[in-house]
């Protein structure tokens, strides 16, 4: 069997891929690996391969049902324990909580500052009582946008408890812990320990790399190191868990432990190690691969390491089936297999120690390449250098100084003390040289939108390839180009991709619409959604606020492969329409910012116009008249005049004919402002009409749409929002005209695709 332990493990992977997503292309996949293993392997691999993957199938399916909720959606009331550390962020805290064989997620508000002390004292596993109202999870609700119901899914966790009633005093430690269970605490404790000793950035960075835990470090941190490819190293992986089991061996040996009895100790201490490090999947695969390793040293039998791969992952896939639809875990094994069947090539035939860390980098960027553009849809050209200093940097510097320091805190506070003010200044340095290269890496950043299962699958064809043909030293030329082809036709193909599109995202209770235009030719964006800024004491200060621009339109823009916007639309000064507009022009091109003319900006107005200036971003002011073509198509400004009163009634309209209909977009225009385009184009006919000011019964009057006879409403409302948007008037008032409803409060982003005068409305959500 030895060498074929990838060919069954492979084989797992696919056929329980399979399982979870029937369709023709995860078949094609799996049926011509099949094929592949027929023509290629032994005759009882290929018969073993067959079994295996029969065995996974049915693994996945069973474990599929067996992991359904027992909870009643109606159910106030839980008892139980909690199940992972508390996150305590501003007055909010998160964490999961066990109750009737099964965990939910838990989301509460503290009021006051009194409360989250109270809450700080509470630790894992402790058990209490809940009162609360039960909600599942969020579907995406926006195109390509992250499915946190179906990632929930993964982790066997059903329902979200917004907990309105948590009375701490009532929680009770519990009377025994298993050695699982005390490991947590433990865990939990030095987390703990590291928040309240080390200043930032150093204390998140060693939860990070000590703890595996890294909830703590700063948003826009985690973001850079995402930019560059260099989230990784904020993971305790292969490197990590293979660098501290040298070290303690190491130490071992060097006090005089005999070579047999280190490696069993740390075979024993290596799985206790991977839950006081988080359990996540690539802990997990780090350390059975080690302790693969470890027993091929004790009896001397050589495993090779696509076999202590293929190993790992069979038994993580037994345990847990779910762990193939997690990101971690795919980037984590996709890399390692990269790695390791490059190693022939790396080790033989490179002798430069800087030409073998290129050549690790970079087969390491080509693994993890098809599965970042997936999830992820942009890549860094800076990514690959950057890992060649990152990876020995952390390797070298940061991770032995992030263990040498905590391990001082103990025995020697002053060397601690030390240790941390050495790490804070070198994180903080670090934290520069990144910040400074982010300022010049648009050049360098690469957005191909989202790859499809077909594009993904054929990359990893063509990588192997390239891998495959450098070690045989043939075809190495023709593997590279079409690699190269397919990576370039996915980056071009928009620009002659025929057919047009009108997204009105969803980004709860505001606006905010996308134009894309048949073969590139503009990407208009109107509106950007936004929150209206609150007041909030120091204790309720959030890590990471939401923000609409960053949050839900960029994920869009990246995931269609938009790296530039052609016209920015406020049509108001309203939060709900322009709050994010400063953040989208901090992370994405935008040619030109329109407003329109009026007496007095608003304060938003005004702020958006200093960071267009900025950016160096037109800015175009609009009124009644203004026009402007492009292709064949006309794009009209019915109003403002200037002269408007109310900021609602000064919103840009605008008027345009594409995919076989005329639209109407109208902001939050009211009925004053819908009389006053109707005295001036009493004649104005619109097929979609964009209602005004998310459904408000002042807007979208009956002479309006008398006028106007659209056949479609397209209504931009958040759900179940306190402002009981859309009024049940306007709705009434539609239904009575005939008229189609798309409602984001209920149907999530509605997108039109339409090639020359045809068209489909595509709502997100059925």
């Amino acid at each position: 069997m030895k060498g074929f332990y990838l060919y069954i493990a492979v084989s797992s992977m696919l056929t329980m891929f399979l399982a979870y997503h029937l369709s023709w292309i995860t078949f094609v996949f799996a049926l011509s690996y099949a094929v592949f293993l027929y023509l290629k392997c032994p005759p009882y691999v290929f018969v073993l391969c067959v079994l295996v993957g029969g065995f996974s199938f049915g693994l996945f399916y069973l474990f599929s049902l067996h992991h359904q909720t027992s909870i009643s959606s109606n159910q106030t009331i839980f008892t139980g324990q909690i199940a992972s550390i508390p996150d305590i962020d501003g007055s909010q805290v998160r964490f999961f909580f066990s109750t009737q064989g099964e965990d939910i997620s838990v989301t509460y508000y503290m009021k006051n500052e009194s409360e989250v002390k109270q809450i700080q004292n509470l630790t894992i596993y402790d058990q209490c009582m809940l009162k609360g109202k039960l909600s599942s999870f969020e579907e995406g609700r926006n195109p390509n946008a992250f499915n946190y119901k179906a990632y929930m899914n993964t982790q066997r966790i059903h329902w979200n408890l917004k907990a309105s009633t948590f009375t701490t005093s009532l929680c009770q430690p519990p009377k025994r812990l298993s050695l699982i269970q005390s490991l947590s605490t433990y865990r939990q404790k030095g987390i703990d320990y590291l928040k309240q000793t080390v200043p930032q950035p150093a204390s998140s960075f060693m939860q990070a790399l000590i703890y595996g835990e890294r909830n703590q470090i700063d948003s826009d941190l985690l973001q850079l190191y995402q930019s560059f490819g260099l989230i990784h190293l904020l993971a305790i992986s292969g490197l990590h868990v293979g660098l501290m089991t040298f070290m303690f061996f190491y130490i071992l040996i060097r006090v005089g432990v005999t070579r047999q009895l280190a490696i069993n100790i740390l075979l024993v201490t290596l799985p206790l190690y991977a839950i006081i490090a988080g359990g996540a999947p690539s802990v997990i695969r780090a350390v059975l691969m080690s302790m693969l390793a470890l027993i091929s040293m004790q009896y001397q039998k050589k495993i090779s390491l696509t076999d202590s791969i293929a190993i790992a992952f069979l038994l993580m896939v037994v345990v847990n089936p779910f762990y193939i639809l997690q990101v971690g875990f795919q980037l984590s094994f996709v890399v390692t297999l990269f790695i390791a069947l490059s190693t022939q090539i790396i080790l033989k035939r490179i002798t430069s120690t800087i030409a073998q860390l290129l050549m690790v980098s970079l087969v390491a960027q080509l693994g993890s390449l098809p599965l970042l553009l997936f999830y992820f849809y942009e890549i860094s050209l800076l990514s690959l250098p950057l890992n060649m200093i990152y990876v020995p940097f952390f390797s070298t510097v940061i991770l032995p100084l992030c263990l040498f320091t905590f391990i001082a805190s103990f025995f020697f506070s002053p060397i601690g003390t030390i240790g941390q003010w050495l790490l804070n200044n070198i994180l903080l340095l670090s934290e520069w040289f990144l910040k400074l290269l982010h300022d010049v890496s648009p050049v360098f950043l690469i957005t191909t939108g989202k790859l499809s299962l077909w594009v993904v699958g054929l990359f990893y064809i063509g990588i192997y390839g390239v891998l495959w043909s450098m070690e045989n030293k043939k075809y190495t030329s023709f593997f590279s180009i079409v690699t190269v082809l397919m990576f370039v036709v996915q980056c071009l193909f928009p620009y002659v991709n025929p057919y047009g599109k009108v997204t009105m995202i969803d980004v709860g209770q505001g606006d905010s619409l996308l134009i894309e235009l048949p073969y590139r030719q503009g990407i208009y964006l109107i509106d950007t959604g936004g929150s209206v800024p609150f007041f909030s004491e120091d204790w309720q200060v959030r890590r990471d606020l939401f923000d609409v621009g960053r949050d839900v339109i960029m994920p869009v823009l990246k995931s269609k492969g938009i790296r530039k916007v052609d016209k920015l639309l406020i049509t108001h000064g309203d939060y709900d329409h322009g709050g994010s507009a400063s953040t989208l022009l901090n992370q994405v091109k935008i040619e030109q910012v329109v407003l329109g003319k009026k007496k007095q900006f608003t304060d938003l107005e005004q702020d958006i116009i200093k960071q267009a200036r900025k950016a160096n971003s037109e800015i175009s002011y609009v009124q009644k008249g203004d026009h402007w073509k492009q292709g064949d198509i006309s794009f009209y400004i019915l109003s403002p005049t200037g002269s408007e009163t109310t900021s609602n009634n000064s919103s840009i309209v605008l008027f345009t004919e594409f995919g076989g209909l005329n639209w109407l977009f109208t902001g939050d225009l009211e009925e004053a402002g819908e009389n006053e385009i109707l005295r001036i184009i009493p004649s104005l006919q619109a097929d979609v009409l964009k209602i005004a000011h998310h459904g408000s019964k002042s807007s979208t009057s009956p002479a309006f749409l008398r006028a106007l006879n659209p056949k479609i409403a397209l209504i931009s409302a958040g759900k179940k929002n306190r402002y009981g948007h859309p009024h049940e008037e306007v709705v009434e008032r539609l239904q009575e005209a005939d008229v189609l409803i798309y409602r984001t409060d209920e149907n999530g982003a509605i997108t039109y695709t339409f090639r020359k005068n045809k068209g489909t409305f595509y709502p997100q959500l059925p």
